[in-house]
């Protein structure tokens, strides 16, 4: 956790975002650090790891972090993304097209 929060330390009562939040690892640590009072927003596009961030915030009575089951990105539209399994797993770079129906909207 300290390379994330080298330069901006979260503090009690904040809310902070978690983009890309996988399984909730970090997720849970920052609201461990923003308490009760604060929030977690979390953003994760792929469906499974979705799924498994919920289970592990359930796990973890983690009651100030909602889920949006979407990605983030500067634009709306659709974009493509490598489920593999991985932490690397995310946006195939040339695969984004705006406004178009698809997986992987972005909010």
């Amino acid at each position: 956790m300290p390379v994330y929060t080298r330069k901006f330390r979260p503090l009690e009562n904040m809310v902070v975002f978690d983009v890309g939040a996988h399984a909730g690892l970090t997720a849970l640590e920052l609201s461990r650090m923003v308490g009760p009072a604060g929030k977690v927003i979390t953003f994760e596009p792929d469906d499974a790891a979705c799924k498994c961030l919920e289970e592990n915030l359930q796990r973890n009575k983690a009651l100030n972090i909602p889920v949006i089951n979407a990605a983030v990105g500067e634009a709306s539209g659709a974009a493509r993304f490598n489920r593999d399994g991985t932490q690397a797993a995310g946006l195939v770079e040339g695969w984004f097209t705006r406004r178009r129906r698809g997986s992987g909207w972005c909010v």
